[in-house]
């Protein structure tokens, strides 16, 4: 862990090293007249730039050492990529993306998982559904009742969520091998039969792509019996108290990056503009030597 002599070294060098630049700049200024303004630009940046750095690094750093800022890290990450999680699930349920939203935050809330993990892997799945032809509503409801049974399997066969959605996934699209190692058949006859048994498919010519991913999706929920309703049954077991603490602790990570975010936005756009004008420095001393 960062201590806080370490972190004041950190703070200091930083500090002495933009110093250092922003004094050889000036000294080649006085050598070439004709860079005062690019050397004014670049100085008037690295400065704004260096204080920005030595805020943040005082205030995030100091008294909470390395760990702390290691999940603050991980909370910007966590929520930046749940900005292009959001924006990928409101597009792909178009006008059901609330319906689905509230129906998986009852389920988050219940089972105790992390709502925008629920969101994620549904966003997967309409992803895989709509392209088959079906309509959003429908798509919806059954990527909701996926992503609900993809967490039973996964507690009853202690097999993380994610890898139960991509074998789900797979599965819809015709790679059922995946379904095995939950117990699931799903092989072309047993598909071609479900189809006909449920009136998808009339037995004559090809069996199409969406009236296949539908038969599919049955022979999962048929195929998964025993797990269903387990990550409610379990809930009070180790793994799932685990899951849940991982829940609650994305919940915060999304909290503290939501609030981060706005400021180290600032702040890579005043890194930019030191940048860029260090560039036209650098530039304009380069053709000065010519």
């Amino acid at each position: 862990m960062t201590s806080r002599v370490e972190v004041d070294m950190i703070v200091k060098a930083t500090s002495q090293g933009f110093e250092k630049i922003q004094g050889d700049i000036k000294g080649l200024s006085k050598e070439t007249g004709e860079l005062d303004p690019a050397v004014k630009k670049t100085n008037d940046s690295m400065s704004q730039l260096a204080s920005t750095l030595k805020v943040a690094a005082v205030g995030a750093l100091v008294g909470a050492g390395y760990a702390m800022i290691k999940f603050g890290k991980d909370s910007v990450t966590t929520a930046a990529a749940v900005q292009e999680m959001t924006s990928k699930f409101t597009t792909v349920f178009g006008p059901e993306a609330e319906r689905a939203e509230a129906a998986l935050s009852e389920f988050a809330n219940t089972v105790g998982r992390a709502k925008t993990d629920l969101m994620g892997y549904a966003a997967t799945l309409q992803d895989t559904f709509v392209p088959l032809g079906f309509a959003r509503d429908a798509a919806a409801d059954m990527s909701v009742q996926l992503v609900k049974l993809a967490e039973d399997v996964g507690s009853f066969n202690n097999v993380a969520t994610p890898d139960v959605i991509r074998d789900f996934q797979s599965a819809l699209v015709g790679n059922t091998e995946t379904l095995r190692k939950y117990g699931v058949v799903a092989q072309e006859t047993q598909i071609k039969q479900e189809a006909i048994n449920t009136g998808l498919w009339d037995g004559t010519g090809m069996i199409d792509a969406q009236a296949k991913a539908q038969a599919i999706l049955q022979l999962i929920i048929k195929g998964t019996t025993d797990a269903q309703g387990d990550a409610l049954r379990t809930a009070d077991e180790y793994t799932n108290i685990q899951r849940d603490a991982a829940a609650a602790t994305t919940e915060l990570q999304l909290t503290i990056g939501d609030w981060l975010i706005p400021t180290l936005t600032e702040l890579s756009k005043k890194q930019r503009e030191a940048t860029l004008a260090i560039n036209e420095t650098m530039k304009a001393i380069t053709r000065s030597e010519e």
